[in-house]
């Protein structure tokens, strides 16, 4: 008789050391459950910004102030209305 392995499972997660990448993290986390940022497959997708890849959307978020603010704002907003 052959014995039958289950299947295999994969995880995805992040890991950073004492570092202002969980805040990035997690805003283009909120922000793409929120629909904020539209994802497509591997495509990330912020009113005309579009790039391929997480780490990349990540990284221009991370390196652009006025990006982060316009987007914390937005999940504010969207948060204050669900409350209500």
């Amino acid at each position: 008789m052959y014995k039958r392995q289950p299947p295999f499972r994969t995880a995805q997660y992040s890991l950073f050391y004492y570092d202002v990448g969980n805040k990035i993290v997690e805003l283009v986390h909120v922000a793409c459950e929120l629909g904020i940022i539209i994802q497509r497959g591997s495509w990330y997708n912020y009113e005309e910004l579009k790039t391929q890849g997480k780490a990349e959307f990540q990284e221009l978020v991370r390196q652009d102030k006025k990006l982060q603010s316009e987007l914390l704002n937005k999940i504010k907003q969207l948060s204050v209305s669900h409350d209500r």
